[in-house]
């Protein structure tokens, strides 16, 4: 480089700076789409979540949460751990149809083709 002691200061202080603020960023996204895949939401269903009032929480839910963290994951890499970095086609469905649920009360029932008006159903 050739410069002085202090402009190769200023340039490893702006490149740790630089380090930072892209990890916290990246950390960021990685919190948000975790809590997305564990719930099986798109982050765009999560931030219209976030404007509904807590009343409008209670009476409705994500049609695509199949329930446990483990199902909702599965449902995106597949069943097999030992095939999820692979560039092999491991989910079920045709990448257009998912699995969703129907909630009533305590019974669930599956494997309905989901309406595209509506994003959430209200509980019986």
């Amino acid at each position: 480089m050739g410069g002085t002691l202090s402009s190769e200061h200023h340039l490893l202080n702006s490149a740790i700076m630089n380090a930072m603020v892209i990890a916290v960023s990246v950390g960021s996204l990685l919190k948000t789409q975790l809590q997305s895949l564990f719930s099986n939401r798109t982050t765009i269903e999560d931030s219209q979540l976030s404007f509904l009032d807590e009343d409008e929480m209670n009476n409705e839910f994500a049609i695509f949460d199949l329930g446990s963290r483990w199902d909702n994951f599965c449902s995106i890499f597949g069943k097999f751990p030992g095939t999820w970095l692979l560039p092999i086609h491991t989910t079920p469905g045709d990448g257009v149809n998912y699995k969703y649920v129907i909630r009533c009360g305590n019974e669930f029932a599956t494997q309905t083709p989901p309406p595209r008006k509506k994003r959430f159903w209200k509980l019986c």
